[in-house]
């Protein structure tokens, strides 16, 4: 009988056992006599256990970690979100970085300005504003402007008239500093109409000087006309 039984599985085995205890003496006495310590380790199968008949109370408190549970198991008895937490520490300032590429180059500074009412007498004087527009005028302290607080360089002066001089007449423009004729001069001749300074003829202007637009008709008069002007400046 005992050679017979060791040929079944262990799960055949115990029921067998069971039955033949409970034959015997009843469930109390069944109770009684089998123990943990008559099944195999590890011998019993979901197969040998009653479907629904464990509760919590056949759990060992804290003996099932979340890798038992399933999904959803899992998210029926996770709690609710928790608070946004504070806002964290600002964070250190970042390396510098690299310098942009440079620039374009801005446009030459100056002055710009037109003097109009030039005079037909011959051998005559008139001056203009070096900025801005107006008339030309005979005295030159009606027309004179200040330069800014800082040293410049006169470069050019570029002149055009709105009617050519003449045949055998000419105007002659030349910038004036603090009451003195500058080699920021041009002559415009005959039937041209324009006019720029020599390239090198350049003339510093100091500090808030008085500046004023000269101009010279010739020996013949010449046709009326007005006349627009730049002065390009540069820091010395």
């Amino acid at each position: 009988m005992l050679n017979l039984l060791r040929a079944q599985r262990p799960g055949a085995v115990i029921v067998a056992v069971l039955a033949l205890v409970l034959a015997l003496g009843g469930t109390a006495t069944a109770a009684k006599l089998i123990t943990g310590k008559q099944i195999k380790n590890s011998s019993l199968t979901g197969a040998d256990v009653k479907t629904a008949s464990l509760t919590g109370s056949d759990v060992k408190n804290g003996s099932i970690g979340s890798a038992d549970l399933s999904a959803a198991a899992k998210k029926a008895v996770a709690g609710p979100a928790g608070a946004k937490g504070d806002t964290g520490a600002k964070g250190d300032t970042g390396a510098k970085g690299d310098s942009g590429a440079q620039g374009l180059e801005g446009a030459p500074a100056g002055f710009l300005g037109r003097v109009t009412s030039l005079t037909t007498s011959t051998n005559t004087f008139g001056y203009g504003y070096v900025s801005g527009a107006g008339s030309a005028d005979s005295d030159p302290s009606d027309r004179t402007m200040i330069s800014p607080n800082v040293a410049l360089t006169a470069t050019s002066l570029s002149v055009k008239l709105s009617a050519a001089p003449g045949v055998g007449t000419s105007r002659f423009f030349f910038l004036r500093v603090n009451g003195a004729g500058t080699q920021t001069q041009c002559t415009v001749s005959g039937t041209s109409t324009t006019c720029t300074s020599p390239a090198g003829a350049s003339t510093v202007i100091p500090p808030l000087s008085d500046l004023q637009l000269a101009t010279l008709s010739g020996a013949v008069a010449p046709v009326a006309a007005g006349a627009a002007f730049s002065v390009t400046l540069a820091r010395p």
